[in-house]
């Protein structure tokens, strides 16, 4: 049986532009060679993607060309923020 990944260790890749979940974005050739000769990451890996919002969008590798890679966007999860809600001060 296939061990499943826990999206905590999903590669967390930044997008400068509009996301929507069930969209197809295209990854340019900067990205593509991180994800693929860095990561080591193939068709059907799963990775993060993130940009000014606060949600994160977990998403599927669904092709790989020579110059691209083709992401489908799977699910939406708002960002959880560590901002602490107790505050202390010293004198």
């Amino acid at each position: 049986m296939k061990e499943k990944k826990n999206p905590i260790n999903f590669p967390r890749i930044y997008y400068n532009d509009f996301l929507k979940i069930n969209n197809i974005i295209l990854l340019e050739k900067k990205i593509k060679h991180y994800i693929i000769n860095v990561l080591r990451m193939k068709m059907g890996d799963m990775i993060t993607i993130f940009n000014n919002t606060n949600y994160i969008y977990y998403s599927k590798i669904i092709n790989v060309q020579k110059n691209k890679i083709k992401i489908h966007i799977i699910k939406k999860k708002k960002k959880i923020t560590n901002h602490p809600s107790v505050y202390t001060s010293y004198k």
